[in-house]
């Protein structure tokens, strides 16, 4: 049997499985939904790899969470997003969506008393 190329995302999830030192039976267990889902054994994480085995959103998720890919590049690959989405766009979002929540969260008053009040304006 000839080796099957791997896909983008494939190459990311066995690049990431000989960095962490994690099988792919071990990945597998770890990606499996015994309660709900498919459970996934070491032929289904070659079949992800390889690009026979369709991608969801939550498998995706906890494959980078296991094997700690970086996010934009593995969503980028999943080819779960449209194809003209790449990583840097994803980072883009990223810091934005980050640079948005800090100013929010500085806009927020201090909870509790606020103290003395001062007037202002022409009345100070």
């Amino acid at each position: 049997m000839s080796k099957r190329p791997d896909t983008p995302f494939g190459a990311l999830v066995r690049d990431g499985l000989r960095r962490t030192g994690i099988s792919q039976g071990k990945l597998g267990g770890r990606i499996s939904d015994f309660e709900h889902g498919p459970v996934i054994d070491a032929s289904g994480v070659r079949q992800i790899m390889a690009g026979e085995r369709r991608l969801t959103h939550e498998l995706v998720a906890k494959i980078i969470e296991h094997l700690d890919l970086d996010w934009a590049e593995a969503w980028a690959a999943s080819r779960l997003l449209p194809p003209e989405v790449t990583a840097a766009d994803l980072r883009v979002v990223q810091r934005r969506h980050d640079r948005g929540r800090r100013r929010e969260d500085r806009q927020l008053p201090e909870p509790g008393n606020p103290g003395k009040l001062r007037p202002v304006g022409r009345a100070a």
